[in-house]
Order: structure tokens, then C-alpha cells, then sequence
């Protein structure tokens, strides 16, 4: 990963200049001129930068080539066939935590009511696996960037890139977090059904 302090940018089109370069190979703008502009990031080039550094080394390419406005095959496998546990790895608590929240809501619903939930629990299963896979990369891009909003707010230079890396990346801590989480959610919805049993008949 690439420094965010002592870099030198073209402050025309962003690309990364040598000291001793008089003039921009890529957009031939002077810089020798503009010897101050240099050494500050383009805004463009350092969110790309930390975002790199969220994604994590291994899968940048991977989300940069899915994030692309020109890629027509979006797809996310891995979220569809693992869902909550990929959003886990991912670091995504907050989305687990909300579907999870809907699920149950469906539930009580369903208890409510008394009709079949069988046949609609199957679809709403498999709503959420095409949706994650459809929407998946563009709510992992939502949420990376919001995280790293809120650490520009307290850190800085190499602090803020650490910061950066630490708060996103992969985490198989996470991926069991996923796992607690919707056995609580199975717990929960074991107890609604004994409630309705008893209460409802």
C-alpha cells in the first residue's frame, strides 16, 4: 500500500509524479510551477487509497473490478451462498443485526396470524441470498466508506491508514460473531413459538 504522506500527485489528472518530473507524463500539465500543489493527495486518489486499505491486499482488485461502472456481472457469490456469515467476515455486524431484527418481526407475525410460515420463511431465505448477492458489493462499498468517514473525523496521515486497515479487512472472529448471532436469532424464534403455543393455543 502505497504512503498517503510525502506522495507526490499530479494535481491535474492524480498521477503519482517523481520530484525531478518538470512536467505530467500523463496530462502534460507543468509542475515545477505548482511545486506546492504537489504535495497534497488528490481527494480522489486518497479515498481510493483508503478504501484500498479497508478492502484489504488480497481482494482490492476484486471489489475495485465489481465497483467499476462498466462491470455488468456484479454478482457477489460468496454473499449469496454465505449471507450472514460473509457479512460477518466482512465486519457488516450492524446489517446482520438488522435483517435478524426483520426475520424476528416475521415471525411474531406469522405466530400472530397462525398461517403456514414454512413455504414463506423458504423465499424470505432466499430473497435475502439473491438480494446479498445482487447488493451485497455495492453495501459493502456503503459501509467501508462510512467507517472510514468517521476515523477522517479523528486521525490522520499514517495514523488514519492504520486505523483504516484495522477497522476493515477479514475477520474469522467475525465470521463466529455471524454464527452467535443467528443461533441467538433461532433461540429467539424457538421461544416466540412456545409463547404462541401457550398463549395462543
Amino acid at each position: 500500500m502505497k504512503s498517503l504522506v510525502n506522495s507526490m500527485y499530479c494535481p491535474e489528472c492524480g498521477k503519482e509524479l517523481n520530484e525531478s518530473e518538470k512536467f505530467c507524463g500523463n496530462c502534460e500539465k507543468q509542475t515545477s510551477a505548482v511545486e506546492s500543489d504537489l504535495t497534497q493527495i488528490p481527494e480522489n486518489v486518497q479515498n481510493d487509497n483508503l478504501l484500498s486499505a479497508f478492502v484489504g491486499e488480497k481482494k482490492q482488485a476484486y471489489y475495485f473490478g465489481k465497483w467499476h461502472p462498466d462491470n455488468k456481472r456484479p454478482i457477489n457469490w460468496a454473499a449469496v451462498f454465505a449471507t450472514f456469515f460473509w457479512l460477518g467476515y466482512r465486519k457488516m455486524y450492524k446489517v446482520i443485526a438488522y435483517i435478524l431484527l426483520i426475520f424476528i418481526a416475521i415471525d411474531i407475525v406469522i405466530l400472530v396470524t397462525g398461517i403456514d410460515g414454512g413455504p414463506i420463511n423458504n423465499y424470505i431465505g432466499l430473497g435475502v441470498a439473491v438480494t446479498l448477492g445482487i447488493a451485497g458489493n455495492g453495501i459493502y462499498k456503503n459501509h467501508a466508506q462510512k467507517e472510514i468517514e468517521k476515523l477522517q473525523t479523528e486521525y490522520s496521515g499514517e495514523q488514519l491508514l492504520e486505523k483504516v486497515k484495522q477497522r476493515g479487512g477479514t475477520s474469522w472472529g467475525g465470521f463466529w460473531i455471524a454464527i452467535l448471532l443467528f443461533s441467538g436469532y433461532i433461540l429467539i424464534s424457538i421461544a416466540l413459538e412456545m409463547l404462541a403455543y401457550l398463549f395462543l393455543g
